[in-house]
C-alpha cells in the first residue's frame, strides 16, 4: 500500500480540516501501514454497490481499485457508505462502533485497525470534513 497519507498536508492545505486532524491521519496512516498484520490483494472500493448477484458465481465484485494492504483497510469504504445514512442520526458514532466491533469479530479482524483505516481514508479520499470528524470520533474507542 502507497504511502498517500503523507501527501494529506500539502493536498489539504486550505481545505476545512484541522491541522491537528490532518497531522493525526498521517501519523495513524503510517503506524498502521508499518505494523499490518499482513498484505493481500484488496478490492479497494468494497461496498455494496459493488457487489452483484450473479449466474457464474452467487457473487460479483465490480469497479475494483486494487491495492495491497491488510484486509481491515478494505471495510474503509464499506463503513463509509453505512455512515452516509447515519451522519445525522443521534447515535451514529455508536451505530458504527458496533458495525466496526462486528466485522472485527466476525472476520477476525481488530476493531481499532478498521476503525483507525475508515478515519485516515475518510480524510484521504475526501469524503467531507463531517465524515471525517465521525470517523476520528470512532476510533478514538479503541
Amino acid at each position: 500500500m502507497a504511502s498517500w497519507w503523507d501527501d494529506l498536508p500539502r493536498v489539504m492545505a486550505g481545505a476545512p480540516y484541522e491541522g491537528r486532524i490532518v497531522d493525526e491521519a498521517v501519523a495513524r496512516g503510517r503506524k498502521l501501514a508499518a505494523s499490518q498484520p499482513r498484505s493481500v490483494l484488496l478490492h479497494g472500493d468494497f461496498h455494496p454497490g459493488n457487489v452483484l448477484a450473479a449466474q457464474r458465481e452467487p457473487w460479483l465484485f465490480i469497479d475494483p481499485k486494487p491495492v495491497i494492504g491488510e484486509p481491515a483497510y478494505d471495510l474503509a469504504q464499506l463503513l463509509y457508505n453505512r455512515a452516509r445514512f447515519l451522519i445525522r442520526s443521534e447515535g451514529a458514532i455508536t451505530a458504527l462502533r458496533q458495525q466496526v466491533e462486528f466485522f472485527a469479530a466476525d472476520l477476525g479482524l481488530d476493531p481499532a485497525r478498521i476503525a483507525g483505516w475508515a478515519f485516515v481514508k475518510a480524510l484521504g479520499w475526501q469524503f467531507g470534513p463531517e465524515f471525517v470528524t465521525l470517523f476520528h470520533e470512532v476510533a478514538q474507542a479503541w
